[in-house]
């Protein structure tokens, strides 16, 4: 039985709505906001948000990114969310590194931050950002054993979909691709 990886883009943060509907001389104000949170609209989108058969979802990864996190415990209130390396946007300015001092996802409930810590292996690739490397070099010798996983999915951000899985163009936000390995 095959493995099926199922990619979602984060729904709609304040730096999306700032991007999309403020006029140009706003524009910096996403400058200096870190790790933008979700929209109203980001947070009710991703609760009624299905994905094909979402109810057979065996784990959910994410990017380490506060918009990634809050939409996928959204998406999957009840689920195991392990943040991933590999997921996250790299050189695209100030906005896409998380606040160090501010990171309320380590204490929420059923989060699993450990490869994220600095004694992790995969610590030194903080800033490498790889569909393929979270794929091959993360997932299937950390997790890949495990028979149970059958149907993953995987929050991250649009320019890194757009680019691993060789989309035309960046999904919207809440867009998904699902690939079978």
């Amino acid at each position: 039985m095959k493995t099926k990886f199922c990619f979602v883009r984060h729904a709609e943060s304040t730096n999306n709505r700032i991007a999309n509907d403020s006029p140009w001389h706003r524009q910096w104000i996403r400058m200096f906001r870190k790790d933008p949170h979700l929209t109203t609209a980001g947070w009710q989108l991703s609760k009624k948000k299905k994905l094909p058969s979402h109810h057979k979802v065996d784990v959910v990864f994410c990017s380490p990114l506060l918009r990634s996190i809050e939409t996928a415990r959204a998406m999957f209130p009840r689920k195991r969310l392990i943040i991933g390396p590999f997921l996250r946007e790299t050189k695209l300015g100030a906005g896409n590194f998380p606040d160090r001092k501010h990171r309320p996802h380590s204490t929420m409930k059923n989060v699993d931050t450990r490869h994220e810590q600095p004694d992790s292996a995969f610590r030194k690739h903080m800033n490498h950002s790889s569909l393929y490397d979270f794929v091959h070099e993360f997932y299937r010798p950390t997790y890949g054993h495990n028979k149970r996983y059958r149907y993953i999915v995987v929050v991250t951000h649009s320019y890194l979909m757009k680019r691993d899985l060789d989309l035309r163009e960046r999904p919207p936000n809440l867009g998904h691709v699902c690939v079978c390995r």
